[in-house]
């Protein structure tokens, strides 16, 4: 009997990764190389007979997000994060920004912002899962440079001469804005 992988025959040696018992050929250590149909011969002065498996070695379910860790990003600025999916059995993605749901647009692995605003800072996460688990990753999105926005609502006074009065005006921004007042 000897046995064939990919159209040439596999040296079996003592001591080696892949051995044989009798009919049966053990691997040691399955590896992504031994992927692919495997035939068994068996020959005498009869002839010859052959049967053909093909094995299918399953990679294990990881992910990884581009760009990763801390990214920044100008307000008004396109942003795009890719999902990099391998392995799994089937694997389905889902997008959330501070463990909340949200919808991606374009392809299921990409998310995309076209203009980011303030809003938009926070944890992104790419959910995978499939028949065998979940894993995630993350990346957290930080803000670069902002135009300084205003966020105080001022409240109409009418106040009487002589005594004193008040008015607040906070702003954000980066680099943090710089407050000057007119009349």
């Amino acid at each position: 009997m000897k046995s064939l992988v990919g159209g040439g025959e596999i040296e079996v040696l003592p001591g080696g990764r892949v051995e044989t018992s009798g009919e049966v050929l053990i691997l040691e250590r399955v590896e992504m190389s031994d992927m692919g149909v495997w035939t068994c011969i068996a020959n005498n002065s009869m002839g010859s007979h052959k049967k053909s498996i093909t094995l299918h070695v399953a990679v294990p379910l990881s992910v990884s997000l581009h760009p990763s860790g801390q990214v920044m990003v100008d307000v008004g600025e396109y942003f795009e994060l890719k999902c990099v999916v391998t392995g799994g059995q089937h694997p389905s993605v889902t997008w959330l920004k501070d463990t909340n749901h949200i919808m991606s647009s374009g392809a299921g692995n990409i998310l995309s912002i076209q203009k980011v605003s303030r809003e938009d800072a926070g944890m992104y996460q790419c959910l995978v899962k499939d028949e065998e688990g979940s894993l995630q990753a993350a990346v957290q999105l930080i803000l670069g440079a902002a135009q300084p926005q205003l966020l105080y609502r001022f409240i109409q006074q009418t106040v009487q001469p002589g005594p004193a009065m008040s008015l607040k005006c906070i702003a954000a921004g980066n680099p943090t804005p710089h407050i000057t007042w007119t009349l």
